[in-house]
């Protein structure tokens, strides 16, 4: 193997691993407030975000007093596609 080859390879491997470690050291929002790790976000965990706590009413379709994750995410969804306009 040529001592390029060698190089670039190595280099690839770097990148990569370098790549696979940040991504698994990001967590997403949803699992940053849920701080308690029971699949939901209360009030009192949502207070760690003024948004969310602006929107709690209209997020909380259920109006069970938590989120799940898919009513967190729809929030994300709606953010995304306002910021898009």
């Amino acid at each position: 193997m040529k001592i390029t080859d060698l190089i670039a390879t190595a280099a690839f491997v770097a990148s990569f691993a370098f790549a696979a470690s940040a991504l698994a050291g990001e967590t997403d929002q949803f699992t940053q407030l849920d701080t308690d790790g029971n699949g939901m976000i209360s009030s009192e965990e949502a207070a760690a975000d003024p948004t969310l706590v602006e929107s709690w009413t209209v997020v909380d379709v259920n109006q069970d007093g938590q989120l799940e994750r898919a009513e967190f995410s729809a929030l994300e969804e709606k953010s995304k596609s306002e910021m898009a306009k």
